[in-house]
């Protein structure tokens, strides 16, 4: 009696054919990186670790079909990652002119990886979505490839949508949805296809607000993760047999989403997210095995703005 009492909205994508909507997505974050057990180390060493990554992006509604759901364009204007572990600092740029890596002032335009990057620049991206968020289906440019592995841009995207409750929602209702965890350094590729973590996150509509002029629900999120003992896919073209065990993983994400209920519309977002993981490798050359360590600890924040 008390639920049926409760205010009750509509949470729900409103496609318009033609429509265009410009938005940017900022994370940064910085923690900790240590490793120990490596040839001739004594002791471990641990070393500051930050990242910054921007990606703007404009999306346009090709056309919407006879169950409303729409086939969404993203093209993409630029995208800046920068990531630093001590003294090593490399960047990734990518635009309408093409991408390149700069590392140490040094500019390479032919890294592995960086075709991919080119190809999502030169051609848009379709998304079949529907009016709950559901992404239906992704196609991606023809010659993607494979990507830089810290350059997982679907990944970025697929936090920038939920998926709503069908129907009316009243204030105060929560729901649960499993995602895709990201590990970053292209990890997601290296897990076993039996075994792919998910993030348990459980929304809650908090109310429904005024957010920059606009009547919008205030939805809130809270969602963790762990596991440990799980063995991951050596990296790719490894020069030298290798095992690579996830001891632990342990990351946590709360924040705020703001929907703009008249439009339809995605207006904002802010995501903290907390990891905690540790792995151990081991190298085999000949009869001798080297086994090393290495733990990362590191706090994000996820920022996705509508731009007017």
């Amino acid at each position: 009696m008390c639920a049926c009492a409760r205010p009750r909205v509509i949470i729900a994508y409103r496609f318009t054919k033609g429509e265009e909507l410009r938005y940017l997505l900022t994370t940064k974050g910085e923690g900790t990186m240590s490793i120990a057990g490596l040839p001739g180390q004594k002791s471990g060493t641990t070393a500051p670790v930050k990242l910054e990554v921007e990606l703007a992006y404009t999306t346009r509604v090709r056309g919407i079909d006879a169950r409303g759901n729409a086939d969404i364009e993203y093209s993409f204007q630029r995208f800046a990652s920068t990531t630093q572990s001590g003294t090593l600092k490399i960047q990734t740029e990518a635009d309408e002119r093409g991408a390149r890596v700069i590392q140490g002032g040094t500019v390479i335009k032919d890294a592995p990886g960086l075709d991919g990057l080119r190809a999502l620049f030169k051609n848009p991206t379709v998304i079949q979505m529907d009016t709950r968020g559901n992404a239906l289906s992704i196609t991606p440019p023809k010659d993607v490839g494979e990507l830089l592995p810290h350059t997982n841009i679907y990944t970025l995207l697929k936090q920038t949508y939920i998926t709503f409750p069908q129907g009316p929602v009243p204030l105060g209702h929560s729901w649960n949805e499993k995602r895709d965890i990201t590990l970053g350094g292209g990890m997601e590729e290296r897990l076993p296809a039996t075994k792919a973590l998910k993030l348990d996150t459980r929304y809650t509509l908090a109310g429904v607000v005024n957010h920059e002029g606009r009547r919008c629900a205030e939805i809130t999120l809270r969602g963790e993760t762990a596991a440990k003992e799980l063995e991951l896919n050596p990296p790719q073209g490894a020069a030298v047999p290798m095992s690579v065990m996830l001891d632990h993983l342990r990351q946590s994400v709360k924040g705020n989403i703001y929907f703009d209920l008249q439009r339809g519309q995605m207006r904002g977002m802010h995501v903290d997210t907390a990891q905690d993981m540790a792995m151990t490798m081991k190298v085999a050359k000949g009869e001798t095995e080297t086994k090393f360590g290495t733990t990362t600890k590191i706090k994000m924040e996820t920022d996705l703005k509508l731009l007017e």
